[in-house]
């Protein structure tokens, strides 16, 4: 579990509830009942939300998400 805080002071809280096929995939829900993929990348990940199209990268810029394996998120 993990949560992430926005600048406007929302939160959104995020639980682990299943693994994915390789090692550094797994699925989240949000408190707002999204259901998010977790991609991890060299210390960094991304989360992409299928229903609704939304991504977010965390702990990486924009140019060294367009060099990794993250590129598919960074990219829309």
């Amino acid at each position: 579990m993990f949560s992430l805080e926005w600048t406007d002071g929302a939160r959104d809280v995020f639980t682990r509830y299943g693994d994915g096929v390789v090692r550094n995939v797994c699925f989240y829900r949000d408190t707002r009942g999204g259901e998010w993929m977790l991609r991890g990348f060299a210390g960094s990940f991304g989360l992409s939300n299928a229903a609704n199209g939304n991504a977010m990268v965390y702990d990486m810029t924009i140019a060294g998400c367009r060099q990794s394996m993250l590129a598919d998120l960074c990219c829309r």
